[in-house]
């Protein structure tokens, strides 16, 4: 997903999360990425902890070590003109049915019964995330 320019996106086990950006801040995020690939591979890079991988980027102020679920040198892309949608995807890069074409043409088995509708209040690994708050 992330080679073809849908993300930010994290997994635990078998359970995705996807967010989506909006087209507006297309170009600053991906260079912001830009900037995370950069720390990334010159400050940490891959880590396995056990059962655990991530990658690490640069220290924070508490001076911990930032932690990102991927290396960030995959820019995301535009994909409003690759499948219909409601007009009020339309200000979003890529929507569910994106992801679900992708998932067909790898022939990645997808529980479409488990997709849900993009929301402010997702629930991900049992939990409800309120990215307002």
């Amino acid at each position: 997903m992330r080679h073809v320019g849908i993300g930010p996106i994290a997994r635990w086990v078998d359970d995705h999360i996807f967010f989506h950006i909006r087209r507006k801040h297309l170009p600053a995020y991906n260079h912001l990425q830009t900037f995370l690939a950069k720390q990334i591979s010159e400050k940490g890079g891959y880590i396995t902890e056990g059962g655990r991988s991530w990658f690490a980027g640069g220290k924070l102020p508490n001076d911990k070590t930032e932690e990102f679920d991927e290396d960030m040198t995959c820019p995301l892309k535009d994909m409003t003109q690759s499948s219909p949608r409601p007009a009020h995807n339309l200000e979003f890069c890529y929507d569910i049915r994106n992801i679900d074409n992708i998932s067909n043409q790898l022939g990645i088995p997808w529980e479409l019964s488990k997709d849900v509708p993009f929301t402010s209040q997702p629930t991900f690994i049992g939990l409800i995330w309120d990215l307002a708050a």
